[in-house]
């Protein structure tokens, strides 16, 4: 594989991950896990894991943009 392909496939498994922990975290947290995902994000931030602190924030904006699909406040 070239490296634009390997490039496109990794960010398209971590967009994957990210929606299945968005998934994930509505099932244990219903309406509130746009809020628990936003404590995540804090405390990887207040930890200095700058990655994990995007990571849980594209978590939240996922959540967030699911439950405006649905029609719940995310």
């Amino acid at each position: 594989m070239d490296r634009l392909t390997l490039m496109a496939y990794s960010f398209l498994m971590e967009e994957v991950a990210i929606r299945e922990a968005a998934s994930q975290m509505m099932k244990q947290h219903g309406n509130d896990a746009g809020i628990a995902a936003g404590l995540k994000a804090d405390a990887m931030l207040n930890k200095g894991y700058i990655e994990g602190f995007y990571a849980w924030n594209r978590i939240a904006a996922v959540i967030s943009d699911l439950g405006r699909k649905s029609g719940q406040d995310g």
